[in-house]
């Protein structure tokens, strides 16, 4: 069993790339799951800066903690690519947690997305914006593998500026320890990037 057991019996939603599923003024009725795709929570400050939350990537769920308490999403959860998902209503999600297997899985991943959140606290006790990058590096990505990064998001987990994340980017890969193709980035060695954490 895997969280889309959820959905086996819900039709799918089709979602064009800039495509807003749902507002910050909406209340969270449903429980939701990205089927493929890339969605955003973000949020729009006074002065017209986006400022992202949460990015969700194909197999996350969403509004897992929203729909439980009947709060109002948190922002504009918004398509970043043409994207495929399912919703299931509180209604439904109440009967299915009435079995014990589908509670163990919905709050196992709960579970994972609390131990997310701490990372992020782990992550921001670092000073340096390299120290906070390379850690989300390590915790996130394998050694060789080429990844996606999305500056703008990845500069909102790690509180610094996009600026300041581009030009740590470009220091990083001067000094071998990734290699950056366009939007994806490539590890070299993580022994190496371990190396490079400052000590507090």
């Amino acid at each position: 069993m895997d969280l889309k057991d959820f959905f086996h019996n819900e039709k799918s939603l089709n979602l064009d790339k800039s495509e807003v599923l749902h507002r910050p003024d909406e209340t969270c009725k449903s429980l939701g799951y990205l089927l493929s795709g890339r969605l955003v929570m973000k949020k729009y400050l006074s002065t017209g800066k986006e400022l992202y939350l949460t990015e969700f990537k194909a197999g996350d769920i969403f509004g897992e903690l929203l729909v439980l308490s009947g709060e109002k999403y948190k922002g504009w959860l918004v398509a970043e690519e043409p994207s495929q998902v399912f919703e299931l209503s509180y209604i439904k999600l109440n009967k299915l947690l009435s079995d014990p297997a589908y509670k163990t899985l919905y709050f196992r991943e709960i579970s994972r997305r609390v131990s997310r959140m701490t990372e992020r606290i782990e992550i921001l006790s670092y000073k340096k914006v390299s120290d906070r990058i390379i850690i989300y590096l390590i915790n996130h990505f394998e050694e060789g593998k080429p990844f996606r990064i999305n500056i703008s998001l990845l500069s909102d987990i790690l509180d610094c500026s996009r600026e300041a994340l581009s030009r740590t980017v470009s220091s990083l890969e001067k000094e071998n320890l990734l290699v950056k193709h366009g939007r994806f980035i490539t590890i070299r060695r993580v022994a190496d990037l371990e190396e490079r954490l400052s000590i507090f």
